[in-house]
């Protein structure tokens, strides 16, 4: 498969002036040091929520840094900036990826984490932000189903229905995976009614990554599930999709079972789409677990299920053929879905181990509707060299109203003693910066093959 090192291209697209291209924005940050968290749009704009360095003191300590909306046209022009402050917030910081629940064009809730110097563990506010006005309406602290200093948190991928959020929160007490409690919470947009519910305990160490209600308000989730064997979370995992009624009485749960061992892995994997017909779309991890000392480690996979999980409809691992999986660490955050039915584009980032493991990459692949694997890009910032990039992540992938893709997230820089920079794209529906890319034949392809002809 080839890879295309990337160079800017302006085009016209649908009538308007739009351009894809590939930015390290400067966002006002000291040292250009700030983390790009999420990306949205609306037919104008490119929205982007992340957090940056504001202030420091002369030695580089006691760092402040402030959450801001950044506002760009689709031409990557930074039209505005602002940051969120509200003081009534105290010490807080984006929660990672976390996806935005679109309530409409403009507005959308998340989730941020609060500092409590006196606690352990951080606490959640729920926020509602307008993204068009650059402004947040309202916030408020998540209430914790009882007192205490323990992990309060939670993976999921949610959804705005009838004026309702459904999230569920994952709780250890003392931080024993032998006592993990799981609690469905209800939020409506006004932020006054925090409905709490117990959906029970489990035997096994469960990460609930998508909860929606269906017509029959019934829920219905997605997740992975992970073996607990000595009171220790194992490698062993699988996906699951579990449907309970409206007092969480469990009426259904299929877990994908063989010999293999699907699961999200990390955290910040928000790679669950569904489609108009029940069927659900995600990419996960085929986790290999090795022999001490050689690390576990995993290939992206895209896999389609049944509305209900009855049956695998197709799976399609990243590479066609694996070459060398071991030593090109993958790592996946975001997916979405093209609008024009031509199939699933998947995020996230790679270390290549091969050469020493200095390249680092932005990665995007595609699978078609049918499963087919259709190509896998790598990108690096314009300008910089292969051993550039460090720590790279893109945060989240959507795509635009005009089936193009905006990716965003960050790109650690060895040249800048590895500050962390906020890094913006805009591709066009096959992953490109330069149109027919698809087709284009490398330089260094050419070079190579000069080479092996000489």
């Amino acid at each position: 498969m080839k890879y295309i090192f990337l160079i800017l291209f302006v085009i016209d697209l649908q009538a308007q002036s739009h351009s894809y291209f590939s930015i390290i924005p400067d966002l006002g940050a000291i040292d250009d040091k700030c983390y790009l968290n999420a990306v949205t749009h609306d037919s104008n704009y490119i929205y982007t929520l992340g957090s940056l360095l504001t202030a420091q003191d002369s030695n580089g300590r006691n760092k402040v840094w402030d959450n801001q909306i950044a506002r760009f046209n689709y031409s990557g022009t930074l039209i505005e900036t602002k940051l969120l402050n509200d003081s009534s917030l105290g010490l807080n910081r984006l929660y990672a990826n976390n996806p935005l629940v679109k309530i409409n064009d403009s507005i959308y809730f998340t989730t941020i984490l609060i500092d409590n110097l006196n606690k352990r563990w951080s606490e959640l506010e729920a926020v509602i932000i307008d993204f068009r006005n650059e402004i947040i309406l309202k916030h408020k602290r998540i209430p914790q189903p009882y007192i205490g200093d323990f992990d309060f948190f939670h993976y999921c991928k949610a959804h705005f229905n009838k004026g309702k959020i459904n999230l569920v929160f994952e709780i250890y007490i003392n931080n024993s995976v032998n006592d993990g409690r799981y609690y469905m919470y209800e939020i409506d947009t006004s932020l006054n009614n925090f409905k709490i519910d117990s959906i029970g305990k489990f035997n096994q160490k469960l990460t609930f990554r998508w909860v929606s209600k269906n017509q029959k308000n019934e829920y219905e989730l997605v997740g992975s599930a992970r073996k607990i064997v000595n009171s220790q979370i194992t490698s062993e995992m699988n996906l699951f999709y579990m449907k309970m009624d409206s007092t969480f009485k469990i009426i259904k749960r299929k877990d994908y079972l063989g010999n293999f061992n699907y699961g999200f892995v990390t955290a910040d994997n928000f790679t669950i789409l569904r489609n108009e017909d029940g069927t659900w779309v995600m990419s996960a991890y085929d986790w290999v677990i090795t022999k001490e000392p050689d690390p576990n480690y995993g290939k992206p996979t895209t896999l389609k299920f049944s509305p209900e999980f009855d049956s695998l409809i197709w799976k399609r691992s990243m590479y066609e053929k694996p070459v060398d999986v071991k030593l090109m660490n993958s790592w996946i955050y975001y997916a979405d879905k093209m609008k024009d039915g031509s199939g699933y584009i998947t995020a996230g980032d790679q270390y290549d181990q091969r050469v020493g493991g200095r390249e680092n990459y932005a990665v995007l692949y595609k699978v078609s509707e049918n499963g087919d694997s259709l190509w896998t890009r790598k990108y690096i910032p314009l300008g910089w060299s292969q051993e550039r990039t460090a720590g790279t992540g893109m945060s989240q992938v959507k795509v635009s109203d005009y089936n193009t893709i905006i990716m965003g997230g960050i790109a650690g820089d060895r040249d800048q003693n590895y500050a962390v920079r906020a890094w913006l794209l805009h591709l066009d529906s096959d992953g490109c910066l330069v149109p027919g890319c698809n087709t284009t034949i490398n330089t260094k392809d050419v070079i190579d093959k000069k080479i092996k002809h000489s």
